[in-house]
Order: structure tokens, then C-alpha cells, then sequence
């Protein structure tokens, strides 16, 4: 779970594997310490890996980072700080919900709180 003090953008670079050396932090350069531009990248990141999944040409590496991926959104789900659950739902979900698809295979590996927020922000 994310820390107190610990700032939200380095703890999603941190916890998702494969998304420290992505293309999509890579685009970020100087932002990388700015929390909703890191949230915003991994957005896109797990789009392109999610669609990657759908077509079933995902290697084992990125099956990782998306199972790891739905398990840091639960955990930002249940944080204490609106920041952090904004971050979430603004930056995170709204790339997600660029595909039909993608938004329908997300939902099924929701856990409970991230699924209520991913419900709320699609409304």
C-alpha cells in the first residue's frame, strides 16, 4: 500500500512491473515526479498491454504487470487520500475507457473498490 509519505508517482513506477522502461513513462521525461502525469502514462501503458492481451499476444512478463497492475488499483481504491483515488480515476481509468473492449475485460478483473470507482467514473 502506498505510504503516507511516499509520493504517488514513484510508488506506481515502483509497483507495476515493466512500466519504469516503457514507452509510455518515457514520453513523461522531466514530469516523471508530477503524480498525474506518471498515473496518466500508466494509463496508456495498460491500454496497449490490456489490447496486447485481448489479441492474445502477451508474453508472460506483461500477463505479470497487468495482474500486478489490477492489484495497485485496488490498493489506490482503498487510500485514504482523494488525491490519491482522483489519480485513480482521472489519470488511470480515463485512458482505459478509450476501447469498448478493453473496458470490458477491465471490469471483470476489478477487485470490489476499484471496481465501484471505475463504475462511478464511467456514469
Amino acid at each position: 500500500m502506498i505510504g503516507e509519505n511516499e509520493a504517488l508517482a514513484g510508488y506506481l513506477v515502483r509497483q507495476v512491473p515493466g512500466f519504469a522502461d516503457s514507452p509510455e513513462l518515457e514520453v513523461v521525461g522531466a514530469d516523471r515526479d508530477r503524480s498525474d502525469a506518471v498515473a496518466g502514462a500508466l494509463g496508456r501503458y495498460l491500454l496497449r498491454l490490456e489490447r496486447k492481451a485481448l489479441r492474445r499476444e502477451a508474453d508472460d512478463s506483461e500477463s505479470v504487470a497487468l495482474d500486478r497492475a489490477f492489484e495497485v488499483f485496488e490498493e489506490l481504491a482503498a487510500s485514504d487520500d482523494p488525491a490519491v483515488r482522483e489519480a485513480l480515476v482521472s489519470e488511470i481509468f480515463e485512458p482505459l475507457h478509450a476501447d469498448d473492449v478493453v473496458v470490458a475485460a477491465v471490469e471483470t478483473r476489478l477487485g470490489p473498490r476499484s471496481s465501484a470507482l471505475f463504475r462511478r467514473w464511467a456514469v
